[in-house]
C-alpha cells in the first residue's frame, strides 16, 4: 500500500471532502521530480538539520546498507 514504508497516514479517518482533495490533488502525479523549493523553504530545511547528529546504530545501520555497493567512477 506504501512505497518505501511510509505509514504517516496509517489508521487516520479522512472526511469524504477530505478524501476528494487529497485525490484531486494527487491526480496524475506519480512522483514529486522537478518540484523546486523556495530559497525560505531550502533555509528551514537547513536550520532544522544543522547539528544533527547519526546515532552509533544508526551509522551501523547505513554502513550494512551500502556495503558491497558499487561506488560510481
Amino acid at each position: 500500500m506504501f512505497s518505501r514504508g511510509h505509514t504517516i497516514n496509517v489508521g487516520r479517518k479522512f472526511s469524504e471532502e477530505t478524501k476528494l482533495k487529497l485525490s484531486n490533488a494527487l491526480k496524475g502525479k506519480k512522483n514529486s521530480l522537478g518540484h523546486k523549493h523556495t530559497e525560505e523553504t531550502k533555509k528551514k530545511i537547513s536550520e532544522a538539520l544543522l547539528g544533527h547528529k547519526y546515532t552509533e546504530e544508526a551509522k551501523r545501520k547505513i554502513s550494512e546498507a551500502l556495503r558491497g555497493r558499487k561506488l560510481s567512477t
